[in-house]
């Protein structure tokens, strides 16, 4: 297995978690970043609380996976991978999760590409190689042995 990512990033712990557990899949979890409020209403339809999703304690899979091979022994023809094959592995305690709260971002939709978009002017935060080499070239500057 080869991970090119971030080694400080979750997904890396995540996968090396993996590895030693006898899990059958892993995914990451991620906080949503749709702009909805999450509202709590009582009975009779009184707001008891509202607010940014993102304040809450809602996980979604973030789509970084890790599995093994046993995970084909729990596919069968037209199931979805998260609803069939996941669910039996829950039900076998062969499912683990990460949480992440570091930078994730969804493109589903035209907004969400805008975004990334507009993101990928600035400092990137996926762009692991530029944040590398700007250190490496910073320490040089300062004599200081990059060591890669």
């Amino acid at each position: 297995m080869r991970i090119l990512s971030d080694p400080q990033h979750p997904s890396c712990a995540a996968s090396v978690t993996f590895r030693q557990s006898s899990a059958v899949a892993s995914l990451l979890l991620v906080q949503p970043t749709a702009s909805f409020d999450v509202v709590n209403a009582g009975p009779g339809g009184t707001v008891r609380d509202i607010g940014p999703l993102r304040r809450g304690d809602i996980w979604v899979n973030g789509g970084f996976l890790v599995m093994r091979r046993e995970l084909f022994r729990h596919i069968q023809p037209g199931e979805e991978l998260v609803r069939e094959p996941l669910q039996q592995l829950l039900q076998k305690q062969a499912l683990l999760a990460f949480k992440s709260s570091g930078f994730w971002q969804c493109m589903d939709t035209f907004k969400d590409k805008e975004r990334l978009q507009e993101l990928n002017q600035g400092v990137v935060p996926w762009k692991v190689r530029n944040h590398l080499a700007s250190s490496i070239a910073g320490n040089s500057a300062k004599g200081i042995s990059a060591g890669v």
